[in-house]
């Protein structure tokens, strides 16, 4: 990655989270979006330095209705996730080089830094392996992963759910 917007947020995120010093002034959004108007999936997951995090989740594949929750993360899930999403960023890729068919899903990773930001892309379908796979994990999956957990959990928590 050159000197560019991107290269400079993602390394102020990677000082701030070398340091320790993850605050309210730090975020990430983890947003998987797209699919044919009848199949359409919306996630998005917000999580702050501080701990606080959103969620809304709607897919019409699984007819999973608009639902949104919001809670806290402990400061130990806070940073695993915050590390997990850092060890994906160089394999992510910003708009410009990203390239995805009509109506496909379409996976992004926003990291916020002292008012900067910046988002990265990735093809979430590419992240999705069969229940019997023994190989490597990506990061990414790492992040789907975890982030599919925490969201679940925020849900069924019922904390501020309900239709948008």
């Amino acid at each position: 990655m050159s000197e560019t917007v991107e290269y400079r947020v993602i390394q102020k995120y990677r000082e701030h989270l070398g340091r320790d010093d993850l605050t309210e002034d730090v975020q990430i959004v983890y947003r998987v979006a797209g699919g044919m108007p009848h199949q359409r999936i919306e996630h998005e997951f917000r999580l702050s330095g501080g701990g606080k995090a959103e969620v809304k989740m709607q897919d019409a594949l699984r007819d999973i209705p608009a639902q949104k929750a919001a809670g806290e993360l402990g400061q130990t899930e806070t940073r695993d996730l915050f590390q997990k999403v850092e060890s994906g960023l160089d394999r992510l890729v910003p708009r410009s080089e990203a390239r995805f068919l009509p109506d496909s899903v379409i996976g992004m990773i926003t990291v916020e830094v002292d008012g900067e930001a910046v988002t990265l892309f990735f093809e979430p379908e590419e992240e999705v392996r069969p229940a019997d796979y023994t190989g490597a994990v990506s990061p990414m999956t790492e992040v789907m992963q975890r982030v599919g957990q925490v969201s679940k959990q925020l849900l069924e928590s019922g904390k501020e759910q309900g239709d948008e």
